[in-house]
C-alpha cells in the first residue's frame, strides 16, 4: 500500500509523493533529471556512485538522492540550482572518467552510453588528467555470451545487485577494495545464469558486452520495433533490433505487468533462428518422401482430401488468437472434423480441459501481481526457471516479501534457497497433492504447505506445470486443492501461446471459450 503523501519543494518546485520515496523518484515526477549510475528502479538503493549528489537545506554535506527518502517539507536544490551539488558531480565525473579508456569509437555500448550522456551534460570539458590509463587484458569472457571490459567498469555495482536481488545465482561479485576493485567471477566459473545478459543491458559503461552483438553494429543503424518474446509463456515485453533487414539484437522492454525490466537468455539470445538456412519456406507434400511444392499445387491437394473428411490438423503453440480460432473455424464447421491438436505431446487424461476451465475463470486465475504479492506459494510439476523463467523471478521476488514457497518436483530446482523441496518419484506428485487436499496435520510438508496456503486467507496461489499435465489425475486434485483452500489457481504452460490454443479451442476435447466438446451448457 502506498505511504501517506509527503510534500517537498525540489528546485522551488513542490511535489507531493508517497511517503518512503526517494529524492531522485521525486525529482523524476517533476522532469528534473538528476545523474546517476548506480541507480536502477528495480534494484535497491545502493549509492556506489556518488553521482546523484544534491544539496538538502538543513544538512552540513550534499546526499546521494538515490539513497535518501523525502521528509515533510524538506527543500532539495539539484545541480540545477545548487552550485554545489553541479560542482561536486563535475568532479565525480573526472574521477571515474580518470582511468576509463578512450573507447567510444568502437564500443557496442557508444551512441547509447549513460556514461557518454552525462560526461556531455554535466561533466568536465576536457581532462586534467595526464598519466597513463590502467590497462587490462580485455575482453575477459565470463561465458559464452557475456564478456567484461575491466578498463570501462566505474563499480556501480548494479550487475552484482541484479545476480543478488534479483536472479539469486551470485555469479558475479566485487573483489578487493581501493584501487584494486573489480567485478568478476569465482576462480574455474563460469558465468551461468539463465538470466546473464540483464547485466549487460543495465552496465551503463559498456563493461559487460553481449559476444554476438560485439562490433556488430550501432544504435543509429538500427531499426527497433517493439515484440513480445514467443519461446514461452511468459509473454515478456521485448525491444526487436534489425540491420538490413536481419535480426542482430533483443533487448527487455519495461512492463511492471509482465516481466519488469527482465528477460530470460533465452529471450535475448535466441533470435538466429529467424535466419537459419535450414527453416521450411515452401509447401512439402509426402510422396515418397516431403517434396517441395508451391502453394499453388498444394491448395488443391488439400482441397481434394479435405472433401473426405479424412483429415488432422497439427499446429504449434506460438500462433496469434486468431490463428487458433480461424483453424478451429475450419476444421469443425468446414471439414467437419475434432481431430485438431497444438500439443507437442499427448498429456496424459483431461488435463488442459481442467485447466483450460479454470484459466478462462477470471476470479480464480492468476496474475504476475498476484504471485508477487502472495503469502504462500504452491508449485507441483513446475520448474519455473526451466519453464517460465520470469515466473522463478516473480517467485524469488514474492520470498523476499515474505513468502512461503513450497516446491513439488521430483528433480532439485534453482529456488531451493527460498522455497521447501519436496523431491518426489516422477508422477508421485498426485499424492502429494490428495493430502494437501485432505489438510493433513502431522508436521510433514503436506501439513505445511497446507496450513501456509489456508493462513494466505484467500491470496495464496497454486501453480501447475505441465509435467503434473501428464498424470490424469492431477491436474483434478491441483484444482481441487486450490478450490478447498481458497487459492487462485494457475497453470503453467511452455509455449507463447498454449493457453490461447486452448482458449480458441485447437483442441480435439475442447470448443472456444475453454468449453468441454460434447457437455451440453446450462
Amino acid at each position: 500500500m502506498p505511504g501517506e503523501p509527503v510534500t517537498l519543494t525540489i528546485d522551488d518546485k513542490e511535489v507531493t509523493v508517497p511517503k518512503g520515496t526517494l529524492i531522485i523518484r521525486a525529482a523524476e515526477q517533476l522532469g528534473i533529471e538528476v545523474p546517476r549510475f548506480c541507480d536502477h528502479p528495480y534494484l535497491a538503493p545502493a549509492g556506489a556512485c556518488r553521482q546523484c549528489y544534491v544539496q538538502v537545506e538543513g544538512q552540513a554535506k550534499l546526499q546521494t538522492s538515490c539513497t535518501v527518502a523525502v521528509a515533510p517539507g524538506m527543500i532539495v536544490r539539484t545541480q540545477n540550482t545548487s552550485e554545489a551539488a553541479r560542482q561536486a558531480q563535475v568532479a565525480n565525473l573526472e574521477f571515474l572518467l580518470l582511468n576509463h579508456p578512450l573507447d567510444c569509437p568502437i564500443c557496442d555500448r557508444g551512441g547509447e552510453c549513460p556514461l557518454q550522456d552525462q560526461a556531455l551534460a554535466f561533466g568536465p570539458g576536457e581532462s586534467r588528467f595526464v598519466d597513463a590509463k590502467r590497462v587490462f587484458p580485455k575482453p575477459v569472457p565470463l561465458s559464452p555470451l557475456v564478456g567484461l571490459d575491466r578498463e570501462r567498469c566505474i563499480l556501480c555495482a548494479r550487475c552484482t545487485r541484479f545476480c543478488d536481488e534479483i536472479s539469486g545465482d551470485r555469479f558475479l561479485e566485487l573483489f578487493a577494495r581501493s584501487a584494486g576493485e573489480r567485478v568478476s567471477i569465482a576462480a574455474g566459473e563460469d558465468f551461468r545464469s539463465p538470466f546473464s545478459g540483464n547485466t549487460i543491458q543495465i552496465c551503463p559503461v559498456g563493461a559487460l558486452t553481449a559476444t554476438p552483438y560485439r562490433f556488430v553494429a550501432r544504435p543509429f543503424d538500427l531499426t527497433s520495433g517493439d515484440s513480445v518474446c514467443q519461446h514461452c509463456s511468459a509473454g515478456c515485453n521485448v525491444r526487436v533490433d534489425v540491420r538490413r533487414g536481419e535480426v542482430v539484437r533483443v533487448l527487455a522492454r519495461e512492463n511492471p505487468d509482465v516481466n519488469d525490466a527482465w528477460i530470460c537468455d533465452k529471450g535475448r539470445f535466441a533470435y538466429r533462428h529467424a535466419d537459419a538456412p535450414g527453416r521450411v519456406t515452401t509447401p512439402l507434400i509426402r510422396d515418397r518422401g516431403l517434396e517441395p511444392a508451391s502453394f499453388g499445387e498444394v491448395l488443391p491437394w488439400l482441397a481434394e482430401r479435405c472433401r473426405t473428411g479424412r483429415v488432422a490438423f497439427l499446429t504449434g503453440g506460438r500462433l496469434m488468437n486468431e490463428d487458433y480460432y480461424a483453424l478451429s473455424k475450419l476444421a469443425r464447421t468446414v471439414i467437419g472434423t475434432n481431430d485438431l491438436d497444438h500439443r507437442r505431446a499427448f498429456h496424459g487424461g483431461l488435463a488442459e480441459v481442467v485447466a483450460a476451465a479454470a484459466v478462462t475463470d477470471r476470479e480464480r486465475s492468476v496474475t504476475y501481481a498476484d504471485i508477487e504479492h502472495a503469502p504462500a506459494i504452491l508449485l507441483a510439476g513446475l520448474d519455473a526457471e526451466q519453464e517460465v523463467p520470469i515466473l522463478h523471478l516473480r517467485i524469488r521476488k514474492a520470498a523476499a516479501r515474505g513468502a512461503k514457497v513450497f516446491v513439488v518436483h521430483p528433480r532439485r530446482t534453482r529456488l531451493h534457497d527460498v522455497a521447501e523441496h519436496l523431491p518426489t518419484r516422477p508422477g508421485h506428485e498426485v499424492f502429494v497433492l490428495d493430502r494437501i487436499r485432505e489438510g493433513v496435520d502431522d508436521g510433514s510438508f503436506e501439513a505445511r504447505a497446507g496450513a501456509a496456503l489456508r493462513d494466505a486467507g484467500g491470496e495464496g496461489v497454486v501453480l501447475a506445470g505441465e509435467r503434473l499435465a501428464e498424470h490424469p489425475l492431477a491436474a483434478d486434485l491441483a484444482l481441487a486443492v486450490a478450490s478447498k483452500i481458497g487459492s487462485r489457481f494457475g497453470y503453467a504452460t511452455r509455449r507463447a501461446n498454449d493457453r490461447g490454443a486452448l482458449s480458441a479451442g485447437v483442441h480435439p476435447l475442447l470448443l472456444p471459450g475453454g468449453r468441454r466438446f460434447g457437455v451440453a451448457e446450462e
